[in-house]
């Protein structure tokens, strides 16, 4: 997700972004930490944006694997840490979202949705557990949209926010 300070300024923040670039870059990186944090709520919460993710096994199911083991199963795992934000001053715009190499690989496959072979040590691993397999080749993994709820949900609020962010500085600076 690309948040671009440019997009539908007042023009109370363009004269901000021309006269105070401390402050712009100030607010910018403030909302970039924002919407990371919403970002990780909504996934930790397993409804980005209000918008559910899709059910990637069934309750018992995963209630025996945990039961067997310290491995906890969630929706996308530890895809919650690996949320990042970064502030581009070259054209003001805060990058968020999964910014590793690795994490992006791994967060397209999850957003996308993915069929997997059931290969004979992930049968061996379910059997030990006292999970069976269906006879099915393949597990069908469906997507589980993040950005894209969360992009809906939080862009109404991003300009008043870093119009908020940059008022706050100029009271700051007054002394108020």
């Amino acid at each position: 997700m690309k948040i671009n300070i440019s997009d539908g300024a007042t023009p109370f923040l363009q004269d901000m972004i021309k006269n105070q670039p401390v402050w712009t870059r100030k607010a910018m990186q403030s909302i970039g930490l924002f919407v990371r944090k919403e970002i990780k709520d909504g996934i930790k919460s397993g409804a980005p944006g209000g918008v559910k993710y899709a059910k990637f096994m069934p309750a018992e199911m995963r209630a025996k694997l945990e039961k067997s083991g310290k491995k906890t199963f969630g929706v996308l795992g530890k895809m919650a840490n690996a949320v990042r934000s970064k502030y581009d001053p070259s054209n003001l715009s805060v990058s968020v979202g999964w910014l590793s190499r690795s994490a992006i690989k791994r967060g397209e496959k999850i957003e996308s949705g993915q069929v997997r072979p059931i290969t004979q040590k992930m049968r061996d691993y379910f059997k030990a557990r006292n999970v069976p397999l269906s006879a099915k080749p393949a597990m069908v993994i469906p997507g589980r949209k993040t950005f894209e709820p969360m992009r809906n949900k939080l862009e109404s609020q991003i300009g008043q926010k870093v119009e908020d962010k940059i008022w706050e500085y100029i009271n700051k600076a007054r002394g108020v």
